[in-house]
């Protein structure tokens, strides 16, 4: 079948493998998946929003006033509606990722930068441990076991969370779409380049006492082939029903948690006494984040993502009191944006990109992490990964003032 789409298909790897052309198709590829995948995904997402919209409203006027009401409309669907609405630009990803892989062209990919990883310590195929970060971490984490015990496969175990997993896209995706609209793909491209390239050089700190690494012979590289249909939407099925499985459990609790703490301490009729639980916390790390002018909203949502960065945006929306839809019955589009955009500043906004980038991995990959190498590991993820989002949001912080 390729022979038939490819006549020359014998002369292909001498494209895709090409120093210069091969590598310029990397990123065209990589530019594309996410320009697809924002772009293509609107109408879906603009589909569940308003359907989830129209169902907390109905809720609304069928239920009777109570507080398990209020929980209902004002904590639960909102907050499950925030992280669901974003599933089709995470499937779309998760397709995008798998072609490349059953299409053989990651394996080319990962032989064409071999002489670029071994400068940062790392083997060749490494690069395909770090494209899988993309779509998860703990299955980027875990494929460093095929490496010997050493510098190299602590590089790539402390490198891998670093990858911005698709958990952390429809953070990406609310805020360039709020603060950057049209430039959007771009700054999402950047903030995952700069993850990608504090890993690399993470991985050269780790290993440069180490001798050079030597680039053995690659083996023969199996001939590209059409994915099959079952291969790619298997593969996207399996990741998505694991996004959809947090949104049942994690998220969810998350949810009723936020609400509950948001709106109490309260009196009898239901009014705020003072700041809420909620707010308190946020304030409590102010010290901290102030020099990144993020307010406490932006902190709180911040430690939700702790447990999993699906729950930041739906903290976001909900403390931030964003509305699901604009006001137009003509078009019903997306409103968080738009209201987020009024709120937050493009520094602000890069800034609590860079820092949902970094700063800490979710528990699972820290679970992980931990089993393969104790508590040395998670404990000096934390810790990079905590300095590095600090200091660059810091700086974009600076560059945002200065400009």
């Amino acid at each position: 079948m390729l022979a038939a789409l490819f006549p020359l298909h014998r002369d292909l790897d001498a494209w895709l493998l090409h120093p210069l052309w091969g590598r310029a198709l990397f990123a065209v590829l990589l530019y594309g998946l996410f320009f697809l995948a924002y772009t293509l995904t609107e109408w879906p997402m603009e589909l569940i929003d308003g359907a989830l919209a129209s169902l907390a409203q109905w809720l609304n006027s069928q239920l009777p006033t109570s507080e398990w009401t209020r929980l209902l409309v004002e904590g639960i669907v909102p907050g499950v509606a925030a992280v669901l609405v974003f599933l089709p630009t995470v499937a779309s990803v998760f397709v995008g990722l798998a072609v490349l892989e059953h299409s053989g062209y990651l394996q080319r990919a990962a032989q064409l930068f071999a002489p670029l990883m071994a400068r940062f310590g790392l083997p060749g195929q490494a690069l395909l441990s770090l494209a899988l970060g993309f779509g998860c971490n703990v299955p980027s984490v875990l494929s460093a076991q095929s490496l010997p015990r050493g510098a190299q496969r602590t590089a790539l175990l402390l490198s891998a969370p670093l990858m911005s997993c698709s958990a952390r896209l429809p953070v990406y995706v609310l805020l360039a779409a709020a603060c950057f609209k049209d430039n959007a793909v771009l700054v999402i491209l950047a903030v995952h380049a700069w993850g990608v390239a504090l890993a690399l050089g993470l991985s050269w700190f780790i290993s440069r006492k180490q001798a050079p690494t030597l680039i053995a012979v690659q083996p023969s590289l199996s001939p590209m082939q059409v994915p099959s249909v079952g291969q790619v939407f298997g593969d996207a099925y399996r990741h998505s029903s694991d996004f959809l499985r947090k949104i049942g459990q994690v998220i969810l609790l998350g949810a009723m948690l936020i609400w509950f703490l948001q709106s109490y301490p309260a009196n009898e009729q239901g009014e705020l006494q003072g700041p809420s639980y909620l707010e308190q916390a946020g304030q409590v790390l102010s010290p901290v984040t102030a020099p990144l002018n993020f307010t406490w909203q932006d902190n709180v949502a911040l430690l939700s993502g702790l447990v999993a960065k699906e729950v930041i945006v739906s903290t976001m929306v909900m403390t931030r009191n964003l509305p699901s839809v604009d006001g137009d019955d003509d078009a019903q589009t997306l409103g968080w944006a738009g209201a987020l955009s009024q709120q937050m500043s493009p520094s602000q906004a890069l800034a609590f990109m860079l820092f949902t980038l970094l700063y800490f991995p979710c528990l699972a990959t820290l679970g992980t992490l931990r089993r393969l190498g104790g508590w040395r590991l998670p404990l000096m993820s934390m810790g990079f990964g905590l300095t590095t989002a600090w200091l660059s949001a810091y700086a974009v912080t600076l560059i945002g003032a200065w400009l």
